[in-house]
Order: structure tokens, then C-alpha cells, then sequence
């Protein structure tokens, strides 16, 4: 997992951005060791993909990931403390919209 991690999010090619995601999340839902022992750097590659430019995920997959983060925004809190302020002003202001 670290080392499909190191090449997230994506710099260009967007279009892959959103299936991305769907695996990224559907890992975390189901638990997935090498994915929860990761949160803290999957949370910012979450974090910059809901950055600017906007462009980087569909409003699918944004929505997606968006609901995601907001059901589990309590668990989530004390890692998304140790980013970075940039990371977690992005994540604190889709999770409160």
C-alpha cells in the first residue's frame, strides 16, 4: 500500500481520480489493515484531492468521498489533527458543509 500511496493523488490524468477513490474507500470499508495503518497519509491524499483545482475528482466521486468523510468525521478527527493546516482546513470545510 505505501507505495501505490507515494504516486497519490494524482498530478495529471484526473480521469483515474474517481476510480481511485471508489478503491480507496471501499478499503477503508471493509477495513483493510494495510489501508487503516495508512489513514493519516490517505486522509491527505483525500485532502488534496478535494483541493484546488476542483476539477481533480467528478461530482460523483467528490460527493462520494464527501458523505464518506462526513459519516466517519468523529473517528476520523485526532488524525485529521496531526495534518497539516492546509489538510485539515480543506477536510474540516467539506465535512461541516
Amino acid at each position: 500500500m505505501p507505495v501505490l500511496l507515494q504516486f497519490l493523488p494524482l498530478r495529471e490524468d484526473f480521469e483515474e481520480s474517481a476510480p481511485v477513490v471508489s478503491a480507496l474507500l471501499l478499503l477503508l470499508g471493509t477495513n483493510v489493515p494495510a489501508v487503516t495503518s495508512s489513514l493519516p497519509k490517505v486522509l491527505a491524499i483525500f485532502a488534496k484531492m478535494l483541493g484546488p483545482p476542483m476539477s481533480q475528482l467528478k461530482p460523483e466521486a467528490r460527493q462520494h468521498l464527501v458523505a464518506t468523510l462526513k459519516q466517519h468525521a468523529q473517528a476520523f478527527a485526532p488524525i485529521v489533527a496531526s495534518l497539516s493546516v492546509d489538510e485539515q482546513t480543506v477536510l474540516t470545510s467539506v465535512v461541516q458543509q
